[in-house]
């Protein structure tokens, strides 16, 4: 069983470890597909990949328990569900195996609904629009067997943020910042990454990734994050790769205008993620994964997913 084949088919898609990295608060978008830090870029050429992210989150927290909303009116939003799909395309170049390249272009697609304070009836919007793009480069020449590397770049200001209410009373009232497809903020990245093999069938990896906004936009800025995956693969032949990761995530208050705002932001998340990986042929790879809270622990009041769903595909050109 060559090692090569093994490791192409280990992840697909491309970094999303952000969670954060989307503009969803504490839902705990950590999970970690990413090519080059799994041993997957090796050398140089082009790659494109397209990944979807289904996020519900339809669960009321506070603290780290799910808790009941309280009879209308309150004195505080009480929000409904916020459900977002993430379609993000990815362009890699390798330069060699040391260096390589990605363009990240996400696209929200998200309904939110939420009691506004006072208010009795729903309000409600909808987006469909670009997010913030990500620029990375990534070294992977520490090891000689390209093992440990490490990723930085940025995050830029390209999603909207002036997204507004669509019915209800709070129609044409913008959206809370968190909810916007952008943060208005250039955010700069910062990952370090490492992967082995217990043996000929299975290996591990583990990776860390720091986000922190250098700018603000409007009084506003998104909370650092750090992201923290720990993986294990098993080489079930050279089609299909049964994967479990652990996803962490610590995400600080934002700053915010809005009191409400910055005291409802951040939190702490951590998840199990099962699932598989599977190649068609030397260029095509897909995955399959879903992600299952373990905990959950939210600053304030806020909306938490009970499940989220990832799918992907990527072709190299060769």
């Amino acid at each position: 069983m060559r090692l090569r084949p093994l490791l192409l088919s280990a992840f697909v898609g491309l970094t999303l470890s952000s969670g954060n990295a989307w503009a969803c608060s504490s839902c705990g978008c950590t999970l970690n597909t990413d090519l080059g830090s799994q041993g997957i870029v090796t050398g140089s050429g082009w790659r494109l990949y397209l990944r979807y992210d289904l996020v519900d989150q339809d669960q009321l927290r506070s603290g780290d328990a799910a808790v009941t909303p309280p009879p209308l009116p309150t004195s505080q939003e009480i929000e409904q569900e916020t459900r977002s799909g993430y379609t993000t395309l990815g362009l890699g170049y390798g330069i060699n195996r040391r260096w390589s390249l990605d363009l990240q272009l996400p696209w929200i697609d998200r309904h939110h609904s939420t009691y506004a304070a006072g208010d009795t009836v729903l309000s409600s919007s909808d987006s469909d629009s670009l997010s913030d793009v990500r620029l990375l480069a990534r070294y992977a020449g520490f090891a000689n067997d390209m093992s440990t590397g490490f990723t930085f770049g940025l995050k830029l200001p390209t999603g909207s943020h002036d997204t507004t209410f669509a019915a209800g009373p709070q129609a044409g009232q913008r959206l809370d910042r968190s909810l916007q497809p952008g943060s208005g903020t250039t955010d700069l990245l910062l990952g370090v990454y490492h992967f082995d093999d217990f043996g000929p069938q299975s290996g591990w990896f583990a990776n860390a990734l720091y986000q922190h906004a250098l700018t603000e936009s409007d009084g506003f800025k998104p909370g650092d994050t750090v992201n923290l995956n720990l993986g294990l693969r098993y080489y079930w032949g050279d089609i299909l790769t049964p994967q479990l990761q652990i996803n962490a995530q610590v995400r600080g208050h934002d700053t915010d205008p809005d009191p409400t705002g910055h005291l409802s932001s951040g939190g702490r998340v951590l998840y199990i993620s099962p699932g598989f990986t599977f190649m068609v042929n030397d260029s095509w790879h897909g995955h399959v994964f879903v992600q299952l809270p373990v905990y959950q622990q939210v600053y304030g009041l806020q909306l938490a997913p009970t499940r989220i769903l990832s799918i992907g595909m990527s072709y190299a050109f060769r």
